[in-house]
C-alpha cells in the first residue's frame, strides 16, 4: 500500500494554509502579490537566502513548481484576491 505524501493536499491549498507558519504565510502573500526576493527580504528584515528557503518550502508544501503556481494556490486559498 502506498502512503500519501506530505503534499497530498496540494490540490487544496486552503487545507495547507493552516499548516504553515506565520512567516511562511507572510512570504507567500508577498510572493503572490509580485514582490521579488530582495523586496521581501528588506521588508521583513531577513536575508535573501531565508526568503528563498521559505519559497522552496512553500512550493513543496503546496505541490507547485513556480511562482505562478504559488499565486494560483494563494488565490484558491483566499490568501489574496484576484
Amino acid at each position: 500500500m502506498v502512503q500519501p505524501s506530505a503534499t497530498a493536499t496540494a490540490n487544496d491549498p486552503a487545507s495547507c494554509y493552516w499548516q504553515l507558519t506565520q512567516r511562511q504565510k507572510e512570504i507567500w502573500r508577498m510572493i503572490a502579490t509580485s514582490h521579488n526576493t530582495k523586496d521581501i527580504a528588506a521588508a521583513l528584515k531577513i536575508s535573501d537566502k531565508t526568503v528563498e528557503f521559505h519559497r522552496t518550502g512553500l512550493k513543496k508544501a503546496l505541490g507547485v513548481f513556480d511562482v505562478a503556481g504559488l499565486t494560483r494556490a494563494a488565490i484558491k486559498a483566499g490568501v489574496i484576491i484576484a
